[in-house]
């Protein structure tokens, strides 16, 4: 009887080890995480001919042995040179350095030590103008805006032409090492009259001019067609009364007056690009009273279309942009980001608007992503916004 009971007393003992050692082995794990040694770099930035980098524009992405995922991301460092800290010890370590949004060096050390210094040489910006024409190649355009971006849309200068359709040097981060970074060269004479310019390469230490011939023609040679409409399908007839398409420029000033024929039909010729309103006047019937406004609108004239209609007042005629929506669903972390990330980048390159819809309950743990989708949000070229495709959702492997 008192050797089963002993048995019984061993047996106890063995089984109650197991949780002993399984929780001595999670504790003792968890000291050695906690515990483990972690040590900073001081880095500096300078250019090739060895001045230092002013890092307001500069965001540095370090990355952890063979990751492409950011283990860390300093954006405009207040100082050069400056300390990337809390680097656990015993990983090598690839610094990329980034400035206006253009790939500019990377250099890599393995950190074995609590301190240590890494310099990095990055290439010399370069320092273009613009020189902005008509479509003849000759004649400047004065007082159009221009707006240089990265490929993410993030603006970095802006500035009107002058009477030469030049704007001053613009001197940014050469962006000749990598074929995917380019910039962006907006061109406008009024917000609903762009010309996208790209890619646009800036070459380090290089001073040099960039030509920009647009589409449009300084004088819009061929007639103007403003067709008058007394409701969605009726032109206006000799039976409505007379009318008159008088035309406005952004400046309110009057530029020209056409009179309707009885098919309908106000002609213009020999008119500037840019944005006008278009006012019909109805001549009254008694000389004594005013005449009233029939109808408005406001057009843009670029010389690629020469027809426009304008509907009574009161009338909405069917509309429709002829345009296709392009939605990305299911955005989530980690399992489809490269192919997601290179097709947002796809969008990006051919300059169209972009829905993302992100699955909420699986998405923000993915550095690399979040990352991106941060800068491409406040693009205004294309349009990239966010939307909730779900917060609970199948994950997508």
């Amino acid at each position: 009887m008192k050797a089963k009971k002993i048995a019984c007393i061993r047996m106890r003992s063995k089984f109650l080890l197991v949780p002993i050692l399984v929780f001595f082995f999670i504790i003792t794990g968890s000291t050695l995480s906690f515990g483990e040694e972690t040590g900073s770099i001081e880095m500096a930035i300078k250019y090739t001919n060895g001045d230092k980098l002013n890092t307001w524009q500069t965001i540095i992405k370090v990355l952890q042995d063979n990751e492409d995922i950011s283990y860390v991301i300093i954006e405009n460092p207040e100082t050069n040179p400056f300390l990337i800290e809390s680097l656990p010890l015993g990983h090598k370590y690839t610094v990329e350095v980034y400035v206006n949004n253009m790939f500019a060096e990377s250099s890599f050390l393995n950190l074995e030590e609590d301190e240590a210094e890494l310099n990095v040489s990055i290439p010399l910006p370069g320092g273009y103008r613009f020189i902005v024409f008509y479509d003849d190649g000759e004649t400047p355009i004065k007082d159009a805006t221009l707006s240089i971006k990265s490929d993410d849309g993030h603006q970095w200068n802006q500035e009107k032409t002058d009477a030469q359709g030049m704007t001053s040097r613009f001197w940014l981060q050469s962006n000749s090492l990598v074929e995917d970074d380019f910039y962006i060269a907006d061109v406008s004479v009024d917000e609903d009259l762009i010309y996208v310019y790209s890619p646009v390469v800036f070459h380090p230490s290089v001073q040099g001019d960039i030509k920009i011939v647009t589409p449009w023609p300084k004088k819009i040679d061929d007639l103007i067609t403003i067709t008058v409409y007394a409701s969605i399908s009726q032109k206006v007839s000799k039976s409505d009364g007379e009318f008159i398409v008088e035309l406005y420029d952004i400046d309110k000033n009057k530029v020209a007056q056409s009179s309707v024929n009885i098919r309908g039909e106000a002609f213009f010729s020999n008119l500037e690009i840019g944005k006008y309103l278009l006012n019909v006047v109805k001549s009254a019937d008694d000389p004594s009273q005013e005449s009233e406004i029939y109808a408005f609108k406001v057009v843009v004239f670029s010389g690629e279309k020469n027809s426009f209609s304008v509907f009574k007042k009161g009338i909405f005629a069917e509309r429709t942009c002829n345009c296709v929506a392009f939605r990305l669903d299911d955005i989530q972390d980690y399992y489809l980001r490269n192919p997601q990330v290179e097709l947002m980048k796809l969008f990006q390159h051919k300059k169209t608007d972009l829905t993302v819809g992100i699955i909420g309950g699986f998405f923000g743990t993915d550095p690399h992503l979040v990352d991106f989708l941060k800068k491409a949000i406040p693009s205004e070229v294309p349009k990239f916004e966010i939307a909730s495709h779900s917060w609970n959702n199948d994950a997508l492997t």
